[in-house]
């Protein structure tokens, strides 16, 4: 297993934007073989964590599945892979799959409805406020 150095991936995510290049460097998230990022909450995990009200923190989900919750906090500032990360973990589209823990599970709808009533709300009246601008 690879060393994963969470400073540099934070400076690599940043500088990718969006787009092809982004999703191509969660992709590698997503496979490669890092140690650290299986294995240990990093910085980026916990400080999400402590930020969510306290009925949504998932310490299960931590407690469990490090590299689930770690995943999502490098992806948290991206909204489209982000929310495809959250989808993906709720729906099985690769089949057989066993699925995680009620209480994990939940955790991750909790969060995944969270995160997309945030970001959405951002954008919710701005369609219609700037309609009306126009008139």
């Amino acid at each position: 297993m690879l060393d994963f150095d969470e400073k540099k991936w934070l400076e690599r995510l940043s500088k990718a934007g969006s787009g092809e290049e982004l999703h191509k460097l969660v992709e590698e998230l997503e496979y490669g073989n890092f140690d650290t990022l299986h294995k240990d909450l990093l910085g980026a995990a916990k400080d999400l964590i402590g930020s969510l009200p306290a009925d949504l923190k998932p310490l299960s989900l931590a407690e469990k599945y490090p590299r689930i919750i770690n995943r999502i906090a490098l992806v948290w500032p991206y909204p489209a892979e982000c929310e495809e990360f959250l989808n993906s973990l709720v729906m099985d589209n690769r089949g057989g799959r066993q699925g995680f823990p009620f209480a994990v599970l939940a955790e991750i709808s909790n969060l995944r409805d969270f995160y997309h009533d945030q970001y959405h709300s951002l954008f919710k009246e701005d369609v219609w406020s700037k309609a009306h601008e126009r008139d």
